[in-house]
């Protein structure tokens, strides 16, 4: 009989549990702001001081509107910060001052904003160590020092249904490392950066079943991967089009890789007035490629020292230092 007294416990601890939590309400229309903030009338009239009276488990539930930040909203508890309404309806503006989200708990979930005019020196959107990002919209993040910086930085974590566009001179759109996952984004319009992997940088990371598109910036959005530079990564189910890389690897740079049934199309790499390009669509050393449909990528001739001679291009499609190309249909 001990076992089943063990799990009926086990049951009434977890139902305890459950409804212990708390939700607690941001408004900027409440008519009368108070802790505990506990009800729509109550409701704080900024994010973070409903942050702070939250408890792991708890969730922030904040109204349609958008909130002029003085500081970064900061969470480093177990909740679920979501907006009622979406992000279409909810922005976190920075005001071009400040960063507009920091999240430093694994099990913490930040779900329908939109983070706009975000400025730091690094993560100028999102800087995300652990926790989830879902269902948010980042755009015109800039990162401010430590440059190449991005919009949206993350040290593990997982960004998911998600949107980042527009990044700047000198930075990236998503560096994501140590395990991070970023799935189901749309990453677009990085036309002003200049910094490898102007759209992704990836690191012991995951790329997943997004769109990486139309990095591009002058002669090249980066010498290198401009759509994405991925180190040690798995890259799967992903679009990657329209991204054009200085030298090499025009819509993606990969070392030490595995790419799994993506589309790359219509990327380019090198320019007529500087260097030759390298794999327009995939310059890859050590990596493998699978099931991959690769089309309508080119590399550019370049110039030579003097500028009077036409140094070739090399692999339109990829350019393969070792490593292999498979099609396993």
């Amino acid at each position: 009989m001990m076992p089943k007294i063990s799990i009926a416990l086990s049951v009434l601890l977890l139902g305890y549990g459950a409804g212990a939590a708390s939700t607690f309400y941001v408004s900027t229309n409440s008519p009368n702001p108070a802790p505990p903030y506990a009800t729509w009338d109550t409701a704080a009239h900024s994010i973070q001081p409903a942050v702070d009276a939250a408890s792991d488990g708890d969730t922030v539930l904040v109204s349609a509107g958008e909130y002029l930040l003085t500081s970064q909203v900061t969470i480093a508890k177990a909740i679920l910060l979501r907006s009622a309404m979406g992000s279409g309806q909810t922005t976190l503006n920075g005001n071009s001052r400040d960063r507009c989200l920091w999240v430093s708990n694994t099990l913490a979930v930040v779900d329908g904003f939109t983070m706009f005019r975000g400025e730091g020196p690094d993560g100028a959107g999102i800087f995300l160590v652990g926790g989830t990002v879902q269902n948010c919209s980042i755009a015109n993040c800039y990162p401010t020092r430590s440059l190449p910086g991005a919009s949206v930085t993350m040290i593990g974590g997982v960004l998911s249904n998600s949107v980042v566009r527009y990044a700047f001179v000198e930075s990236r759109l998503v560096h994501c490392s140590n395990g991070g996952l970023i799935t189901d984004c749309q990453i677009t319009d990085g036309r002003m950066g200049t910094a490898d992997g102007t759209g992704v940088y990836l690191v012991n990371s995951q790329l997943r079943n997004s769109i990486v598109a139309r990095m591009t910036y002058q002669y090249g959005a980066g010498e290198h991967g401009a759509g994405v530079y991925a180190v040690s990564s798995t890259i799967s189910g992903c679009t990657i089009t329209g991204n054009r890389a200085g030298r090499a690897g025009g819509g993606a740079y990969l070392e030490g890789c595995e790419m799994d049934r993506c589309t790359i199309v219509g990327n380019a790499s090198g320019n007529m007035f500087g260097s030759a390009g390298l794999g327009g669509g995939i310059f890859a050393i050590n990596s493998t490629i699978r099931s991959s449909l690769i089309a309508s990528n080119g590399a550019a001739n370049g110039a030579d020292s003097s500028g009077d001679g036409v140094v070739l291009g090399f692999g339109g499609g990829v350019y393969l230092r070792g490593g292999s190309l498979l099609d396993l249909r």
